[in-house]
């Protein structure tokens, strides 16, 4: 490996011309007189191999993170995406089931609703994009989504949001699409302390025995 990294050179010593030999390492050029066995550069070149493959298992301990935080996770009997473009839905999902929890109306028969009022029903959130005039009569509200229930002049709908799952696109109602996000801010919490355990250990480590131990136990989350 040294051999392959000695290099020859001309430097001005004295005014003259002189050929001299070194080793080009990353932090720089040691030069060394032919034959000299380098020692000083043996020392070196091991710290900065060292130094480099605590790079790379720092970069695998990042990549390893990162695949865990996006693959998604189990919420009931469905896995939930959690790509990049899942967690942007995810987090508009989000402040759009607090705000309709929080605005939900009570049902009132013989009442006007605007558009896209919301109430609540039995622990049921129901929509209405028309709004109108209820009935003197409440109606059975449906228990599905995509259901319409006419109610005199308003139409009412399971209120439900679309959520990215690995077998497809599918409806949650705002107190699962609430009880998602804490689960996946949970989850990203406890994997972001596992990154910043391994990231200090990477840090502190002083042996390569230590630093391959290390890298299994990554290779292993």
């Amino acid at each position: 490996m040294l051999t392959n990294k000695l290099k020859h050179f001309y430097k001005i010593e004295n005014n003259k011309l002189k050929q001299g030999s070194g080793y080009r390492i990353p932090s720089g050029f040691i030069e060394y007189e032919k034959g000299q066995e380098p020692q000083e550069l043996l020392d070196i070149l091991s710290k900065e191999e060292f130094s480099k493959t605590k790079k790379q298992v720092l970069n695998s301990l990042k990549t390893k993170i990162q695949f865990k935080i996006t693959s998604g996770f189990i919420f009931g009997d469905d896995i939930i995406k959690t790509d990049d473009i899942a967690q942007r839905n995810g987090n508009a999902n989000y402040n759009l089931a607090v705000t309709a929890m929080q605005k939900a109306k009570d049902y009132a028969t013989s009442t006007t609703y605007n558009s896209m009022d919301i109430i609540l029903d039995n622990g049921i959130y129901y929509i209405t994009f028309n709004g109108g005039k209820t009935s003197d009569t409440k109606p059975d509200l449906s228990t599905d989504f995509q259901v319409e229930v006419v109610d005199n002049e308003v139409s009412w709908y399971k209120f439900g949001l679309l959520v990215s799952t690995k077998s497809g696109n599918k409806y949650f109602t705002p107190q699962d699409v609430e009880s998602m996000y804490i689960q996946f801010n949970l989850m990203t919490t406890e994997l972001r302390k596992k990154y910043d355990e391994y990231k200090n250990k990477i840090e502190a480590v002083t042996s390569i025995d230590d630093l391959n131990n290390l890298k299994t136990e990554i290779e292993a989350l």
